[in-house]
């Protein structure tokens, strides 16, 4: 009707769009073109520029047009002033807050901000300050805000308290936030350091954090962003660097660390009556960084041993720490064998807090007994609060997770197995240990096994490569029967193993059993209820891979 506004139907509209994105497609890729071609040209002037920034403002996520951008930002500076260069890069600042406008989570943008503020010469850190917290003001979950505000609070020195009490307002108004509570975790040990070193921060602001985090845990038991900064509060610090084994003797020198480190680092030496021995240090796995140093000596040891013997380290202040060895009646060697410790004392206070969020845990398990997040959680206090009175049930409740969450199964299963073996190893004594039927699918703590003659791996689950036997110097007898070993590849340098037993697992070819050669010493080998087992000739396939092999499957080669 006249005088009425004509209202544009449905499939108007849309033709009005389709027409507007043919023609964007267009200008697009007629400017794209230009700018491979002025590149490919290795033109970098200001027709680049400014032809770049007309796509980058319709589409910002384009990195190689950044890249291309500052490919000519610093071509140009070169024939430029430091005030040319300036006003330069405010322009590209304010290009990037266009772009970002358009998409605040865009990383191309993001990455050339951070670009282009560390190359001004006189930037504003303050003006960026503020930018961050209107950016976070709009959205408290854009973790590219979160991680270029960690740049910017760096290079504008900000107050690690004050970015703090900045990660409380925003936890405050959503605790639904991955990226704060991680910001959160960089800047506690800043504020409050533990002065033990045991806790990731003071143990009064561990105990105000643990009730905090609950408080966000159990608002949504479903969001996982609170649950995985229990776990950092839960985590175990670090071990201080010390030697946890060590042996002198005629035939093989070595020290075992707590955490791995390269040599030269270490400072590690070797003392006859407080003499250091000449000689040098390789690493038992072939690798720079590694727990297990073999000392090879300049002359041979003398035997009996002549009085005291130590091993020396520097700690982390750089000071040298000598540790005794505790030499054999006849004087043949000398060795330290202590018992591991794994996890750290707690105080009463934060004992008490502790054991309150493992009963809540309970409670919050009666109401949904499958919350995988609530049992992990409860394993993870457990192990904190008092290792050895809840070994059951901490292994009982990582069965059930594996039951529960197929998808993580296999990392219960590993966790599962780091936990079993740290409870054997706290009960081992003597040269011999037995790990059999303990379902296991990984070794962990080798180094702990470094002095270790016998070990029996029987009837559990390892199937992957295990390079960390080369920590096992001193192992003579290898039992691995009943696991689901399909390849030696990776098999860790064993020099003093002579009997190796791998029954049914499932080794198909003789070429699988190929890296035993670097045990030089192994006599005896059985692989008996393996495919390989069945391989036509096997005896003289497996002498011609393996020369030095005098028994195969129990019957001499």
């Amino acid at each position: 009707m006249h005088g009425r506004l004509k209202v544009k139907t449905t499939k108007e509209q849309e033709e009005e769009r389709r027409v507007k994105r043919a023609q964007k497609v267009k200008q697009y890729r007629l400017a794209y073109g230009r700018i491979v071609e002025k590149r490919q040209a290795g033109e970098r002037d200001e027709e680049g520029l400014q032809i770049s920034q007309q796509i980058l403002e319709m589409i910002p996520d384009i990195h190689s047009l950044w890249n291309y951008r500052r490919e000519i930002i610093e071509h140009l500076k070169e024939s430029g002033s430091e005030d040319d260069l300036q006003r330069r890069l405010e322009s590209e600042r304010h290009l990037t807050e266009t772009c970002l406008r358009a998409n605040p989570k865009s990383y191309g943008a993001w990455h050339h901000r951070t670009w282009v503020m560390d190359s001004m010469p006189s930037p504003d850190w303050q003006r960026e300050v503020a930018l961050c917290t209107k950016f976070l003001n709009l959205d408290e979950r854009n973790f590219h805000c979160w991680d270029y505000r960690r740049f910017v609070a760096a290079r504008a020195a900000l107050a690690p308290q004050q970015e703090l009490s900045f990660t409380d307002d925003k936890i405050a108004v959503n605790f639904s936030n991955y990226s704060c509570w991680h910001y959160r975790s960089k800047l506690l040990p800043l504020v409050y350091p533990d002065p033990a070193g045991v806790r990731p921060v003071r143990e009064d602001q561990h105990r105000h954090e643990l009730e905090l985090v609950q408080n966000a845990a159990f608002t949504d038991p479903n969001d996982q962003s609170a649950w995985f900064y229990q776990r950092w509060l839960l985590g175990r610090s670090q071990p201080a660097q010390a030697v946890t084994r060590a042996l002198v003797s005629p035939g093989l020198c070595l020290v075992a660390t707590a955490r791995p480190a390269k040599a030269r680092g270490l400072g590690l030496q070797l003392l006859l009556d407080s003499r250091p021995l000449d000689g040098r240090w390789r690493s038992a796995d072939g690798q720079r960084c590694s727990s297990v140093w073999v000392f090879e000596p300049a002359s041979p040891i003398p035997s009996p041993l002549p009085g005291d013997v130590a091993a020396r380290f520097l700690d982390a202040s750089g000071a040298e720490v000598d540790v005794a060895l505790d030499v054999v009646a006849d004087g043949s060697s000398a060795a330290l064998n202590s018992v591991p410790a794994f996890g750290a004392p707690l105080s009463p206070a934060l004992a008490s807090v502790m054991m309150e969020e493992l009963d809540a845990c309970r409670q919050l398990l009666e109401f949904d007994p499958d919350s995988k997040w609530t049992l992990l959680t409860s394993v993870l206090l457990m192990q904190t609060i008092e290792r050895q009175q809840f070994e059951a049930e901490t292994v009982l409740t990582l069965d059930t997770l594996v039951e529960l969450d197929y998808q993580r199964a296999n990392y219960y299963k590993d966790l599962r197995s780091r936990l079993v073996l740290e409870y054997a190893l706290e009960r081992q004594r003597g040269d011999a240990v037995d790990l059999t039927r303990l379902s296991l699918t990984a070794l962990y703590h080798a180094p702990l096994l470094a002095l270790v003659k016998t070990l029996v791996l029987d009837d559990n689950h390892l199937r992957r490569p295990l390079p960390q036997l080369a920590a096992l110097q001193c192992c003579e007898t290898l039992s691995m029967d009943r696991n689901e070993l399909v390849s030696l590849s990776g098999w860790g340098a064993m020099p003093n193993l002579r009997r190796l037993s791998l029954r049914g697992n499932a080794l198909a070819s003789v070429d699988s059993l190929a890296p035993l050669a670097c045990c030089p010493r192994l006599r005896e080998l059985d692989v008996r209820n393996n495919p390989v087992a069945s391989v036509e000739a096997l005896r003289s396939a497996v002498k011609a891979v393996l020369p030095g092999l005098g028994v195969l499957n129990g019957e001499p080669l």
